[in-house]
């Protein structure tokens, strides 16, 4: 389970879900059926990825899915780890490189680092080449570390903004005054992308900064 479902159940998630409504956004199993056209699977095949544009659906023994929301699960991956994948690896790629427009050598401050996407976002930056600075309890430091952050700063102890130098880049799954404040640790020309809440404009003007809010769309590339 991502933090999308835990969204949906408590009715925050922003979309209008006909109701009754199964949940379940990310899935992984076995094809038992393609409908008319679909070409790239077939019955049998091992998959994961998402049911449809509502997240919805996959608690349960049988799901419908788009064809072009799903793809093959690659064989090292068991299926409840591939079930843990879709939404939050499409999620952290997006936030890093659609929105974020990271580049090697570049310095990325992540908020909720230990958190699902966190994690895997701290993973793709460190591997893309860039610095990473992390924030999180402190209980979670060591495993933040382990994820490649090159620093872990405990946000309950020490003040993010004035604990290192400005960055190019802010991953925002908090949200609240850790997204409001953040706009002062990012270089003039930087970015801030969040999956919780739309960035202050006014904020974002005054400094310097490209602002993103977005709800992920989880599909093969065109």
């Amino acid at each position: 389970m991502g933090p999308w479902d835990a969204l949906a159940r408590e009715g925050k998630i922003g979309l209008a879900l006909p109701l009754p409504v199964t949940l379940g956004a990310d899935l992984s199993g076995v094809v038992v059926e393609v409908g008319e056209g679909v070409e790239d699977l077939t019955s049998g095949d091992a998959i994961l990825g998402v049911t449809n544009n509502h997240f919805v659906g996959a608690y349960a023994e049988f799901a419908v899915a788009d064809a072009y929301r799903v793809t093959l699960k690659p064989a090292g991956l068991g299926f409840v780890e591939a079930g843990g994948i879709p939404v939050v690896a499409a999620t952290a790629r997006s936030m890093l490189f659609d929105y974020g427009g990271l580049q090697s050598g570049q310095r990325v401050l992540v908020h909720g680092s230990a958190g699902s996407v966190g994690n895997l976002v701290v993973q793709l930056a460190h591997h893309a080449g860039a610095e990473v600075i992390a924030t999180c309890r402190a209980r979670d430091v060591a495993f933040v570390t382990k994820m490649g952050a090159d620093k872990v700063i405990d946000f309950e102890a020490t003040d993010f903004v004035l604990a290192d130098e400005p960055v190019n880049l802010v991953i925002d799954t908090v949200g609240g005054e850790t997204q409001r404040r953040s706009f002062d640790a990012i270089v003039p020309g930087g970015r801030l992308v969040s999956v919780v809440s739309a960035p202050d404009e006014a904020l974002a003007a005054e400094a310097q900064v490209q602002a993103h809010y977005f709800i992920v769309d989880v599909r093969h590339p065109a």
